[in-house]
């Protein structure tokens, strides 16, 4: 049942956006921390979404391989369909809730550069992830960047 809700509350997490051609015409930011895996994450307000949102990309992970994590809390939705914006809103009402891309068939990939996308059904979502302004002597290109996100119903 929870599988089912947390699938319900991401696939109406996110809906819809065009690319955006630039920053400036992002719906929010999130703050991503670019280490060896790349963590988004920041609170949400505009008229489709708000909340808490977290999304996590996983490359050659020891435990998650590669892959994308899609989280929330506090959500209230509003893209047209008030049962599943009820249904992700009462799911994540207090607690963080996840959905595993592979486990959950949520389609994903990095474009060009540090372009982001996650595709479900009918819903795109649009992540523009800058690059490091400093090379980081141990690591490489470790940093904490603001990522301008787009979003809108379809």
């Amino acid at each position: 049942m929870l599988k089912n809700i947390t699938s319900l509350f991401c696939i109406f997490l996110l809906s819809g956006c065009a690319i955006l051609s630039n920053p400036s015409n992002a719906d929010f930011n999130l703050l991503c921390s670019k280490w060896d895996d790349i963590v988004c994450e920041g609170s949400v307000d505009t008229e489709v979404v708000s909340g808490y949102l977290k999304i996590l990309y996983f490359e050659d992970n020891y435990y998650y391989g590669t892959n994308v994590w899609i989280c929330g809390r506090d959500l209230s939705l509003d893209t047209g369909n008030a049962f599943e914006d009820f249904l992700a809103g009462k799911s994540t009402d207090g607690e963080m809730q996840c959905a595993d891309a592979e486990k959950e068939n949520i389609e994903w990939e990095w474009t060009e550069g540090d372009e982001f996308s996650v595709y479900w059904g009918n819903i795109f979502l649009y992540l523009d992830v800058p690059e490091c302004p400093y090379h980081d002597e141990i690591g490489g290109k470790r940093c904490a960047v603001e990522a301008p996100v787009g979003i809108d119903v379809l």
